[in-house]
């Protein structure tokens, strides 16, 4: 049973996924406009960036195009940090209006999307950053993983579980030993949602090396309720190996074994005293 899971209860990792924020480090490539305001912007400085940004896009002097893309997709950023989401939204489709194949305004538009719960379309306009073109200096791509992991966030939210797993395959491909350990929560969660009882299996062998030992109990019972009795036979064991005088983990092997029809193996574990079966 899910509930039974400690963590079942909080979110997952992928429910609380947002992209990484934009960096706006200084380069050589970029003209010394863009470079000051990216300072301000790196330094998480909030209304002066705003101000000045508005300032520059004012001036009555003609600005270069790439510089304008530039400084209305910043300037959206800039907004939506500060909480003006409103004024964030319209400033980053004139952005895109401008220049609809740019990571930055786009990458805006996701969180914004995302917040709003509209998980179909910002699943749709993350997909489509795969296929941009070279990045102009000004802008800044997200890495490959984060694209995976933002549309794994996304197919999470529509229950679209084997759509999930996809992701998570292709931001992960070494499979869930590579994956950190929140992932690996969802992982087994996923194994749950899908019904594949050898990915709960690989996934649970991970998380009872590491986790607390009643943790460990509800996850390894969560896959016997399940039926799952062939992966959690073994990490039962192995987990027992560890624990050999707790009493809860030596009872629930033995009607394990009894289950499985390993007689002996029960008969074996029994032999050091009466089990308490209050436990």
């Amino acid at each position: 049973m899910l509930n039974a899971i400690p963590f079942i209860e909080k979110k997952s990792y992928l429910e609380s996924y947002r992209l990484p924020p934009l960096s706006f480090e200084k380069t050589k490539k970029l003209p010394a406009s863009i470079n000051s305001i990216w300072s301000s912007l790196h330094n998480k400085e909030s209304d002066p960036r705003i101000r000045s940004i508005r300032m520059i896009l004012s001036q009555k002097k003609p600005i270069d195009d790439t510089e304008t893309i530039a400084l209305q997709a910043a300037l959206a950023d800039a907004m939506w940090k500060a909480g003006k989401s409103t004024n964030a939204l319209k400033m980053v489709l004139k952005a895109l209006k401008v220049r609809p194949q740019q990571w930055m305004a786009n990458r805006i538009y996701i969180d914004i999307l995302m917040a709003q719960q509209e998980f179909e379309q910002a699943y749709e306009v993350i997909l489509s950053l795969k296929k941009l073109p070279k990045t102009p200096a000004w802008d800044i791509p997200l890495e490959a993983r984060d694209i995976e992991l933002c549309a794994a966030s996304c197919a999470w939210r529509l229950k679209d579980w084997e759509l999930v797993a996809e992701h998570l395959g292709k931001a992960f491909p070494k499979g869930v030993k590579s994956m950190p350990s929140e992932l690996q929560e969802d992982w087994f969660r996923l194994a749950l949602y899908r019904h594949k009882p050898d990915d709960a299996g690989a996934a649970a062998a991970l998380l009872v090396s590491t986790k607390a030992l009643d943790f460990t109990d509800a996850i390894l019972q969560t896959l016997v309720q399940r039926g799952w009795t062939n992966q959690a036979l073994p990490l039962y064991r192995h987990v027992y190996e560890q624990a050999p005088r707790n009493q809860l983990l030596r009872r629930r092997l033995v009607a394990l074994c009894i289950k499985e029809g390993e007689i002996e193996e029960a008969r074996k574990l029994a032999e050091p005293g009466a089990l308490d079966l209050n436990l």
